[in-house]
C-alpha cells in the first residue's frame, strides 16, 4: 500500500506556470528533441508551446476561448528578431496560419518545409531562409527551432523574475505530475 503524501510532497507535485516551463519547455523538450528518429511529428511540439508561452504573457485565463492566434504571435515575439517576418497576418509565410494551424489541423506545414540539422547541411538549406529545393518554402530546421523556442522560454522566465509578465498568472498551478517520482525541480 503507498503511503499518504504530506502537505509538501503533495505540493511538490503541482507545478506553477514558471516550474512547468522549467520541467516540459526546457526539461523534456530537448530529451524529445535528442532522441532518435521521428523528425516530422517533433515539430507538432512547437505550436502548442509557442501558443502556451505567449498565453503565459497575458492576464486572460488559459482556458479562455478565441485567443490562439494573439497567444501564438505572443509567444513568437518571445524568438529571436529573425522570425519578426514571420508574424505578420497576411504575408506569404506567416507562421500562425502556416505552421500553426496547418500542423494543428492537417499535420501538414503550408509554406514551410522540415529538415534536421544533418539534412540541412547536407542540403545546404539554413533554418528560416528558402529550400533550395522547394523554391517559395521557408525551411524550419528542427533543432534551431527548438533551441529558439528554448530561448523564448528562458526570456520569459527572466520577464517575470523582473515583474515584466503577470506574476499571479507565473505562479498558477498549472499541472499536476503524477507517479511517485515528481519532477526534481527547486
Amino acid at each position: 500500500m503507498e503511503k499518504e503524501l504530506n502537505s509538501e510532497e503533495y505540493e511538490r507535485r503541482i507545478l506553477s506556470t514558471k516550474k512547468t516551463i522549467e520541467a516540459v519547455v526546457l526539461g523534456e523538450l530537448p530529451a524529445i528533441i535528442n532522441c532518435n528518429g521521428a523528425p516530422y511529428i517533433k515539430f507538432l511540439l512547437f505550436a502548442p508551446i509557442l501558443e502556451f508561452l505567449g498565453a503565459c504573457l497575458d492576464n486572460e485565463n488559459f482556458t479562455k476561448e478565441g485567443l490562439s492566434e494573439i497567444r501564438f504571435n505572443k509567444g513568437m515575439e518571445l524568438l529571436p528578431d529573425r522570425y519578426n517576418g514571420f508574424r505578420n497576418a497576411g504575408s506569404d509565410h506567416y507562421m500562425y496560419e502556416g505552421f500553426r494551424c496547418n500542423m494543428v489541423h492537417r499535420l501538414v506545414p503550408h509554406g514551410f518545409t522540415f529538415t534536421t540539422r544533418k539534412e540541412a547541411l547536407e542540403d545546404k538549406n539554413v533554418h528560416l531562409k528558402e529550400d533550395v529545393f522547394n523554391k517559395g518554402k521557408i525551411v524550419l530546421v528542427l533543432e534551431d527551432f527548438a533551441e529558439d523556442i528554448q530561448k523564448a522560454a528562458k526570456k520569459l522566465l527572466n520577464m517575470y523574475d523582473q515583474g515584466k509578465a503577470p506574476k499571479a498568472k507565473g505562479d498558477e498551478p498549472m499541472i499536476k505530475v503524477t507517479g511517485k517520482k515528481p519532477y526534481n525541480i527547486n
